[in-house]
């Protein structure tokens, strides 16, 4: 049997799609003076090396009104016109919907209908998915710099996040997917602020929180897509020979 680099080389895709916190999950350095830490794009991409293409469709500062006009983009790219297809996908917005005022701000009952229209368009495409909930806000560290934000009514709360987080638990229930409840996680380190670089954007720590509820959703609900359910392409190069250009398993 021999393995040509033109099928062989095709992989299909791993979406992460969201706002900021899903745009920045490859900065290894959050802090632009301090060490290196966990990325939860970069991570991802690691464990599916030759395995899935880790997509990251990431746009810091958007909601749901604007998600469900750019995933009907994506998928058309991505999937629909692509010869790899996406297989899974995380769906993480809330944190710029459950905003108290401001442009940002998505009333709860759109954004449920936001949301279903999003998991409708992924399900249409056979396409797994993980929601993913908004997670708790320090406004003290948040504040400093952005006092024009909050005069203009860009103002967040634990409680609206809570009540954005526990309409996707519900919705996740409703639609048979699963869910990862970040605020439920977060409210389980007594030190939880640490979690987050300004109050609202994750370290590396939380990004790591994020990476391991993520795997374990998968590992439950779509185990052939775990990683080490998934084969490598192209083989392990002890059991390979150069042939032209073909590559070849060793008898």
């Amino acid at each position: 049997m021999a393995y040509t680099f033109s099928n062989s080389l095709l992989l299909d895709k791993f979406l992460i799609f969201g706002d900021s916190i899903t745009e920045f999950s490859y900065n290894p350095y959050p802090n632009e003076d301090g060490p290196v830490q966990f990325g939860f794009g970069a991570a991802l991409q690691h464990t599916y090396t030759r395995r899935l293409d880790v997509v990251q469709r990431g746009f810091s500062g958007y909601n749901t009104e604007l998600a469900i006009k750019i995933l009907p983009e994506v998928l058309k790219i991505e999937h629909q016109q692509s010869k790899s297809k996406i297989k899974v996908s995380t769906l993480f917005f809330g944190t710029n919907d459950a905003c108290l005022g401001g442009v940002q701000r998505i009333d709860i009952h759109r954004y449920i209908e936001n949301i279903k229209f999003l998991i409708g368009l992924f399900k249409e495409n056979d396409i797994k998915v993980i929601l993913i909930g908004p997670s708790k806000y320090d406004e003290v560290k948040f504040k400093p710099g952005r006092e024009k934000d909050f005069e203009a009514g860009i103002i967040r709360s634990n409680e609206n996040n809570l009540l954005y987080s526990n309409s996707l638990k519900k919705i996740a229930q409703e639609e048979n997917i699963p869910f990862v409840d970040l605020y439920s996680t977060f409210d389980q380190f007594t030190n939880w602020k640490d979690l987050l670089i300004d109050g609202l954007h994750y370290t590396g720590e939380a990004y790591k929180i994020l990476y391991n509820e993520v795997l374990d959703k998968i590992r439950t609900w779509y185990p052939e897509l775990a990683p080490e359910n998934i084969p490598f392409k192209l083989p392990y190069w002890r059991d390979a020979v150069v042939n032209g250009v073909d590559i070849e398993p060793t008898v």
